[in-house]
This record gives structure tokens, sequence and C-alpha cells, in this order.
């Protein structure tokens, strides 16, 4: 799973955007390297379509929880955009 610890080293250098309204937001901007996106967050299947026309890669993940530890978070994390 390389793409876990890109996502990772992203998140410990600032180059992401959590949450589901800022995610939206970035995708339809121009969108950014990858999305990852909790199976059981808030707008899945909207962030689904706007990554899909936003040709940006798609990684799933089951729960929100596993999102956001993998993030470093306490809290879960329905959407996660890598910027750089």
């Amino acid at each position: 799973m390389e793409w876990k610890r890109e996502l990772q080293k992203a998140a410990r250098e600032g180059n992401v955007v959590m949450g589901s309204r800022k995610v939206m937001s970035g995708l339809r901007g121009g969108g950014g390297k990858f999305v990852v996106l909790a199976r059981d967050g808030a707008h899945y299947e909207r962030l689904h379509h706007y990554a899909r026309l936003a040709g940006v890669e798609i990684h799933e993940v089951e729960r929100g929880h596993d999102l956001g530890a993998t993030v470093r978070k306490p809290f879960r994390v329905s959407a996660v955009l890598v910027v750089k």
C-alpha cells in the first residue's frame, strides 16, 4: 500500500486537505494528486463522482476512523485530498 505511506508523508508536511466540504472544493478547483475516501463518510458518492470528473486517482478505506488514524488525527475523517 504505497499510497498510505505517501498520504502519511503528505499529512506530516501539511500538503493535504481534510473533510468532505474542503475536499469537494479542492476537486472542483482542479484536483490534486489523489484522494482517499471513507466509504462510511459524508457525501461519499458525490466526492467519488467529483474525483472521477477531475481525473484524480481514488483510494478507499472502509471507515472514517481508519482514515483518521492514518493521518494521525484522533477523530474520524471522511475524505483527504493530497494536493502536492
